[in-house]
């Protein structure tokens, strides 16, 4: 596999989630309406929007005027929200498709939420405290997601980020496996760019040694098919 990596643009752009707090609990049958809220400030211009994530879904792209969206848009019909620990992942776009950074070197404009949807019989419990040992981190496999067809197979973009225990970015290489129609191990410290992969079924794993956790995705390469999907 050939791969490249990417430099991330510099920008103060930046989200922050309003609802849910940290380790709120959200009753199970309220789930798939509560709304989601975040705050975007200093968004550039040509910002391409707010990517927001569930756990580890697809994420959905929203217009730097949207500013909330409910819990059942963000979740897969085929995985519909369970009792547990969830969490929330949201990063500014920038107009090359990358997560900025504020400065050189410092954690790229992403967060995360880790919140918790509780039944009739655990509401009593107590919610989750922000940097708590329970809380562990996260890993956020932003990129790739979906099908990739003919000339949108040439540049598979790859990205993931880690997060600290109480959400927030940090500056954390992820390793990388990839299984499937060409298969592989790659260990770049921030996003790249993957060329020319074979038609076929891929798994995409990271992992982050700072919280020993890993991420999926799995995508489809159609190279001889005409647009993306």
């Amino acid at each position: 596999m050939l791969a490249k990596e990417l430099d991330s643009p510099i920008s103060r752009a930046n989200v922050s989630f309003s609802a849910p707090s940290f380790g709120e609990q959200i009753a199970l049958a309220n789930a798939r309406s509560y709304g989601v809220r975040w705050v975007s400030s200093e968004l550039d211009a040509d910002v391409l929007g707010v990517d927001v994530a569930l756990d580890g879904q697809r994420p959905r792209r929203l217009p730097a005027s949207v500013s909330s969206i409910t819990l059942g848009l963000l979740a897969s019909e085929d995985e519909p929200l369970a009792v547990g620990k969830h969490w929330l992942f949201a990063a500014p776009v920038s107009a090359s498709g990358l997560v900025p950074r504020p400065r050189v070197g410092a954690p790229r404009s992403a967060v995360a939420l880790e919140f918790l949807i509780a039944d009739a019989s655990s509401s009593t419990r107590e919610p989750a405290v922000p940097g708590s040992a329970h809380a562990g981190g996260a890993l956020w496999l932003r990129q790739p997601a979906g099908t990739y067809n003919g000339p949108s197979s040439e540049q598979v973009l790859v990205d993931a980020l880690a997060f600290a225990e109480n959400g927030a970015s940090v500056a954390t290489p992820c390793a990388l496996q990839v299984a499937g129609a060409a298969s592989g191990e790659l260990d770049f410290p921030g996003p790249f760019l993957l060329f020319a992969l074979l038609s076929g079924d891929y798994e995409f794993r990271a992992s982050a040694a700072s919280n020993a956790l890993s991420a999926a995705r799995f995508i489809t390469v159609n190279r001889e098919l005409g647009g993306p999907k």
